[in-house]
Order: structure tokens, then sequence, then C-alpha cells
């Protein structure tokens, strides 16, 4: 995180779909949370990879 309070939301997706084959069983997911901020409230998270991540959060 780049300044406190940072937070860390786990959970846990079984069946998740896998572009290169059998729905995946286990597995890490990165979505960024800076993502588009809508209109209701939500925000539209992207998937990122693994590096990006750790860049930008640590």
């Amino acid at each position: 995180a780049e300044d406190d309070p940072a937070f860390i939301f786990n959970i846990h997706v079984l069946g998740l779909p896998n572009k290169k084959g059998p729905p995946r069983r286990t597995g890490r997911l990165y979505i960024d949370p800076e993502g588009e901020k809508l209109d209701n409230g939500l925000i539209r998270a992207p998937f990122i990879d693994s590096k990006k991540a750790h860049q930008k959060y640590g």
C-alpha cells in the first residue's frame, strides 16, 4: 500500500473458467480496485497480472 490504512480481501471461488483448459481448481486472480467507477457506486475492477499487482500494491 502507498499509505495507511491498507486492506486485503481474500475470497475462495471454485470452478472459475479457464481459457486454456478445464475450470480452475485453485490459483490466484488479481484485480485492480482502482478500476472504472460506475454510477451505481460499484467499481469495474479489471484483471491484472501478478507483476503489475506487486508493482502497484507491494
